[in-house]
């Protein structure tokens, strides 16, 4: 059986430019000088899934087990990390055309594409090009969307980038046309750029999904009953790709100011009739329409801009680019968006405490219409991310509270099994006060959990508290007899049962308060939660012998 490997979608060299200041002594090494680049530096860390400030090796931090093995290649299924790391190998020492390929695929490799990718079944896939994605599948007879980004990753690692441009046709050919198309967007409707601060204090953070964080509206919606993203326009008029601490590439959109006189009238025009499809065209600009930068100088347009009709890429063409050197305003904004959109993530990593807290502070602060936005549900996950955040601040010493927006869950959008789960997790979590940042009890229950995985399992012991709701109200109406009632109750219990003893522990707790609310509207409490009950005294039982989860319900 092969030895599971560690593949990074964020690659060493850049967590390298992150390490930390202060490092443990290196180990002792059979060679006699030990180059800098084989010693496992640590990284400093926002740990968002535990709530506190740690450090990690860099050959851990941003990496999947076996996120690039191909099965499909059985002689070395490990190919496409090879590929990888060569690409990578020539990105950290050239800038040239290889940058563009690198950007995108450092965008396309990220965790959440994976996540979009990784199911064995097409059933499981459940993105909003379904039926595209069906299509495609069966005329290349792939019958794992996993394989379908398999293919995509080789297409675009053995893509030739001619100068003649033959690619933006040719890559249709090996890259699910969807992919294809966004890739050719990335290389094309963007002029690249460099920038770093210009206060020697502040520096860029480096999210897990920083390279694929983009700056620009959208009117993407949230469907609070399924708690799905409900698809919409959205125009990027900025991404982003951290290289170093001090070091960022910007994208910019071609329909924004390039600062140069190749700006185009047309592309300002057609930014505008971009911004006029949005529901709110005036909050469709970009919020860094004023960044200091434009596009690099070339050695084609010397003498004037070239005739468009006329003009062709050459192999020969140079291409002059500059570092722009960025505010204190814009950096903070830069990094406002990184962590805006961290609430998906469980890892930031940064280098210096003082320029976190700098970020941290203009985040918190921040009163911008759009960013921290919440819902009052007990379980909002960006709220949390909020609270997690500010927790980070004051382990830092910082006292800044964090400025939101709470929106009012509607009732019909939360079920009250939902609601009361929520509020008791909360009254949970009051009495802590060690690092774990769990009650004692669920720790005890489940020692390697973390604040995630606790609401995670608050959710579904409120799920399990609607199964009990819904049947018990079926039953009530149902024309079955008394003895298939109790068959029905029975069978309820046996599944309620075969839940793993923390959820069962956190189920008795939020039934036991369901009546603490009002039936006709559960956002008023009627009497103080009872957190405490009968199912703590078996938890030191419990803990030793998971299977006795019954003895809860006798």
């Amino acid at each position: 059986m092969p030895v599971p490997r560690h593949h990074h979608f964020i690659p060493q060299f850049i967590l390298r430019k992150f390490a930390a200041d202060e490092q443990p002594p290196a180990g002792p090494s059979r060679r006699k000088t030990r180059r800098r680049r084989d010693r496992d530096f640590l990284v400093n860390k926002v740990d968002l899934t535990r709530g506190i400030l740690t450090q990690r090796p860099v050959s851990r931090e941003y990496a999947l087990v076996d996120m690039y093995r191909d099965p499909g290649f059985e002689d070395n299924p490990n190919h496409l990390e090879e590929k990888l790391s060569r690409l990578e190998n020539d990105a950290s020492k050239i800038l040239r055309h290889t940058l563009r390929k690198f950007l995108f695929l450092m965008k396309y490799r990220n965790s959440r594409m994976f996540q979009r990718y990784d199911h064995d079944r097409l059933e499981d896939y459940n993105e909003d090009d379904k039926h595209r994605m069906v299509i495609y599948m069966k005329h290349k007879k792939f019958s794992r969307p996993r394989d379908v980004w398999f293919s995509n990753l080789r297409g675009l690692l053995e893509l030739d980038m001619d100068a003649g441009g033959q690619w933006r046709r040719t890559i249709f050919n090996h890259v699910y046309p969807d992919d294809a198309m966004m890739f050719v967007a990335h290389v094309q409707t963007f002029f690249l750029t460099f920038c770093e601060p210009e206060s020697p204090q502040l520096e860029f953070l480096l999210t897990e999904n920083s390279f694929g964080v983009y700056e620009g509206p959208s009117d993407c919606g949230f469907d609070a009953r399924t708690g799905k993203i409900v698809p919409g326009l959205y125009t990027k008029w900025h991404m982003f790709a951290p290289v170093a601490p001090r070091l960022l590439i910007i994208l910019r959109s071609n329909m924004l100011s390039a600062g140069d006189s190749e700006s185009s009238a047309d592309s300002a025009r057609l930014g505008a009739y971009i911004r006029s499809l949005h529901q709110n065209p005036e909050r469709a600009g970009s919020i860094l329409d004023d960044l200091p930068v434009r596009r690099c100088a070339n050695s084609y347009s010397a003498q004037g801009v070239p005739n468009a009709t006329e003009w062709t890429a050459c192999a020969d063409h140079r291409f002059y680019f500059e570092c722009f050197r960025l505010s204190c305003k814009h950096v903070e904004l830069i990094n406002t968006l990184f962590l805006e959109e961290s609430h998906a993530v469980s890892s930031i990593v940064y280098h210096a405490q003082d320029a976190l807290r700098a970020s941290l502070k203009a985040y918190l602060l921040d009163r911008r219409p759009g960013f921290k936005t919440a819902s009052d549900h007990p379980l909002d996950q960006r709220k949390l991310h909020i609270l997690a955040l500010e927790k980070i601040a004051r382990d830092l010493g910082m006292t800044e509270k964090a400025k939101y927006t709470l929106q009012k869950s509607s009732p019909r959008e939360t079920h009250m099994s939902a609601y009361v789960a929520g509020m008791v997790g909360i009254e949970l979590m009051k009495n802590v006060t060690d690092d774990t940042r769990l009650p004692g009890g669920y720790r005890m229950l489940r020692p390697d959990a973390t604040p995630l995985d606790f609401f995670e399992d608050l959710k579904q012991a409120g799920l399990l508290l609607l199964l009990r709701i819904k049947t018990d109200r079926i039953l009530q109406f149902s024309p079955l007899s008394l003895s298939q009632k109790n068959c029905v109750r029975q069978n309820r219990q046996d599944f309620s049962i075969g839940m793993t003893p923390w959820r069962v522990w956190l189920y008795l707790k939020v039934s036991r308060n369901l009546p603490k609310y009002s039936p006709s509207d559960f956002r008023i409490q009627l009497a103080p939660l009872e957190v405490e009950g009968v199912e703590d005294g078996f938890v030191e039982l419990l803990a030793r012998y998971p299977e006795r989860s019954e003895d809860l319900f006798n």
